[in-house]
């Protein structure tokens, strides 16, 4: 993919990186986005405290 300004660039980057970590499923989570696992052991640590 071509970007024709570093606006456009940082725009398409961070959409891709938010589905990356939040949608995307990965193999070495059982095939479950990363996010929802994160979110969870931090919800579990804020409950703690």
């Amino acid at each position: 993919e071509i970007f024709y300004t570093l606006k456009e660039a940082k725009i398409l980057i961070e959409q891709w990186r938010v589905h990356y970590n939040t949608v995307r499923p990965h193999s070495s989570l059982n095939w479950n986005p990363p996010a929802p696992e994160s979110l969870l052991q931090f919800n579990e640590i804020s409950m703690i405290n």
